[in-house]
This record gives C-alpha cells, structure tokens and sequence, in this order.
C-alpha cells in the first residue's frame, strides 16, 4: 500500500516520503509517560461549502492506474514515493491489499459520489517491529494512512472529516482494537492540522525506522511525534 501511515493535504491526508522526518498519532491512545507537546493548527484557507457526503469503498485491481496517477501528483510525491510512479510499481506494491492476502485493507474515499483519495488500515500484530520502534503496542492498535489525490480537494478541509470517519467507522471497527496511529511527515502541515481537528491530540516523541514502515518503500529513520484522542 502507500507509503507510511498518515494524511496529505498536499499536505492533508499523507505519509511517509522517502527518508525525512515523520510523525505518529494516536486515537483513543495512551499517553502516560510520554512527552507532552502543544500544537498551534494554522488557519484553513478554503472550507468545504456544504456537508459533503463521505463514503468508502475496498480498491481494486481496476483502479491501478488512477492510484498511480493520484501518487504521482506534485502535491502527494513528496509524502510517498519521493517520485512520479506507474502502474507496474504500484500494481506490485499494492498487491497484497489487492489479493486480500494481508490485514491491511484498502479503500478509496468518495465525496458526494467523486472518487478524491486512498485510505488503508492495518493491524499492529502485523508490524510489530515498527509499532516497537514507535514504542506504541501493537496488539489493539491499527494503523491508518490516507491521501487526497484529486488536487481540487487539496485545501478544502475534507481531510479532517475522512480522518474522523475513516477511524471511527473502518480503522476501529474490529471491538479488538482499541487504538489507532498514523505517522505523518513532520513538515507536512496540513497533515498535522488534519489530525488536530479531527479530535487527535500530540503526546509523544520517538525514532521511527523509515524502511520498516508497514506500507512499504525505502527511507530512512525519522522523528515521529504522537497524537492521541480519547
């Protein structure tokens, strides 16, 4: 699947690049002993006009192309991939979410019937040397990555809405999990104000291995910054 786990706006909604600094978040998470950060959002830009209705539906194998155009946009590259990608790429890279050969689930989220982005989840128990190295728990907790990819949406606040209902209605919908992450690039603002208004609070500082990340893709070990809601 994509790389990392987090949001892009272009930032809203994105994940991990190749190699720099990323950061974790957490939904209904602990947060004992781990070091508290304030977070100041900055202001949105440009809201969504009316109450767009959100849906999500599992990928396939025929949407390929369109998720390779969609990381290959400007405003994703750099939170992925580092790079334009192709079909060949991401048909392999995808493969498991496409066979359902894996915990991780894959979706695309729909506004008001238009295809915009990508989301996927996945079980901690899965990637246990990542979720260590964020010294989060894995069993209980899942992980969540998205992006928007029609660049139309980038801006528009629609991140944090899909955030919020793709937690609460597909990342925690399994009574055995109790807690999600996500860990977006540390520079990647509109990421961190997604999350911010979508309930999610800073709690925690730790080294994430870049090249371990449970979407896969190269990178190298980066700072992560955790989030929690209760």
């Amino acid at each position: 699947g994509a790389r990392g786990a987090g949001a892009s706006e272009g930032g809203e909604g994105g994940g991990r690049g190749r190699g720099p600094p990323t950061a974790a978040a957490f939904i209904n998470g602990p947060s004992g002993g781990k070091r508290r950060e304030s977070y100041g959002g900055l202001a949105e830009t440009r809201a969504v006009a009316d109450d767009p209705k959100i849906t999500f539906r599992p990928v396939e194998r025929s949407d390929v192309s369109m998720l390779a155009r969609w990381l290959s946009e400007s405003h994703v590259q750099p939170w992925f991939y580092g790079g334009a990608v192709d079909v060949s790429f991401v048909t392999q890279e995808f493969a498991p979410v496409l066979a359902s050969s894996t915990s991780k689930r894959g979706f695309l989220f729909c506004v008001d019937g238009q295809e915009i982005g990508f989301a996927e989840t996945y079980r901690g128990e899965d990637h246990r040397e990542f979720f260590a190295a964020l010294d989060v728990e894995a069993p209980g907790t899942a992980g969540c990555d998205l992006f928007i990819g029609e660049t139309e949406w980038v801006g528009r606040g629609i991140g944090t809405r899909v955030i919020r209902q793709f937690t609460a209605d597909l990342v925690l919908l399994d009574a055995t999990l109790t807690q999600a992450i996500a860990a977006p690039d540390l520079r990647n603002e509109g990421s961190q104000r997604a999350f911010a208004r979508a309930g999610y609070r800073r709690v925690w500082r730790a080294q994430a291995p870049g090249c371990g990340a449970p979407a896969g893709g190269g990178g190298a070990d980066g700072e992560t910054i955790g989030w929690g809601r209760r």
